[in-house]
């Protein structure tokens, strides 16, 4: 294998390391806030209120790795945006639809590792 191929390789999975801390790290963020609201028999609004305001500088750090990824693969700044935004709002939303079932069940999500 040629040096550049093997840096090449070992470029993109640290890109792809720091994308996927950057999405654990939100994601363990909103389920940290969704324990706290679950623990004192929060609502899914308070919920989602929590994981908005708690999990701001986490959300951003992943909306930044999107785009930084989507725009490596030749997308536009402005698309590239856009889909950072439906991506980190899809994420927190389908933890907002789980709340009122882990709630029910008396369980608790884990953390991703």
């Amino acid at each position: 294998m040629h040096l550049s191929l093997v840096l090449a390789l070992l470029l993109t999975s640290a890109q792809g390391d720091a994308f996927d801390k950057a999405r654990k790290a939100y994601s363990n963020c909103i389920i940290e806030a969704m324990h706290a609201q679950l623990e004192s028999n929060g609502t899914k609004e308070a919920f989602q209120t929590e994981a908005n305001t708690k999990c701001a500088a986490e959300r951003a750090k992943y909306r930044d790795a999107i785009i930084k990824a989507e725009q490596e693969y030749g997308t536009n700044r402005r698309e590239a945006e856009q889909y950072a935004e439906e991506e980190t709002e899809a994420l927190l939303v389908g933890w907002v639809d789980g709340f009122n079932d882990y709630k029910a069940t008396n369980t608790r999500p884990a953390k991703e590792r």
